[in-house]
């Protein structure tokens, strides 16, 4: 199956977040060719959450937290367009998936005091897919972008995403999409912070498959 990911607010992961170093307006992608029919099909400078990888010049290695001095932060925070997640998830991911993904260690300190809150990673995700059924979708098309919130549902396609499993779809807004496989390895590890949402397929739209 195919589960979209969100974040939870009961675990404060929408706190004020501030890079300390770096320039997140200058990250670039990896050379590669343009996609103009998607979202952010240009690839320009400082646009992240595309499903390609990035050059490592820029990107901040410190951030600052605005949550309780001393809490604990969960598996997965977001902040400044950018993922940070644990050790947890990056073992995870890299045992489902190995070596497709980039992280980039990323130190989270307290706002507060000052303090290390936690030792972190900036996930890039580097699988770009077209993963919604266009026939059996009945939400309409904008330019680039399904528009789900206007009317009609996404159905995601098993044979368009093959074996990835972790992916952004270039065509939903905010679309960071994992398998049923990533999925329950990350509940059965309690990760924190990540909620996780149902999306339906083609098998269930046709049963026969």
């Amino acid at each position: 199956m195919v589960w979209s990911i969100g974040f939870d607010d009961g675990f404060l992961v929408r706190q004020s977040m501030t890079e300390l170093d770096g320039d997140i307006r200058k990250i670039e992608y990896v050379e590669g060719p343009a996609d103009w029919n998607s979202l952010g099909g240009g690839f320009e400078t400082g646009k992240l959450n595309l499903g390609r990888a990035i050059k490592p010049d820029h990107v901040p290695t410190k951030f600052e937290w605005g949550g309780a001095k001393n809490r604990k932060l969960p598996d997965a925070i977001y902040g400044r367009g950018m993922l940070l997640v644990s050790e947890r998830i990056k073992s995870i991911i890299e045992r489902i998936e190995p070596g497709t993904h980039q992280f980039f260690p990323i130190d989270v300190f307290y706002k507060s005091n000052k303090g290390l809150a936690a030792k972190m990673y900036f996930l890039n995700i580097c699988t770009r897919l077209d993963s919604v059924d266009h026939d059996l979708t009945t939400a309409k098309m904008g330019n680039t972008m399904w528009r789900p919130d206007l009317s009609g549902e996404l159905v995601f396609n098993l044979d368009q995403i093959g074996n990835h499993h972790l992916w952004h779809d270039k065509h939903v807004y905010n679309g960071r999409m994992i398998s049923d496989e990533l999925h329950d390895a990350m509940i059965e590890q309690c990760i924190s912070g990540l909620v996780f949402n149902k999306e339906k397929t083609n098998v269930e739209w046709q049963p026969w498959r």
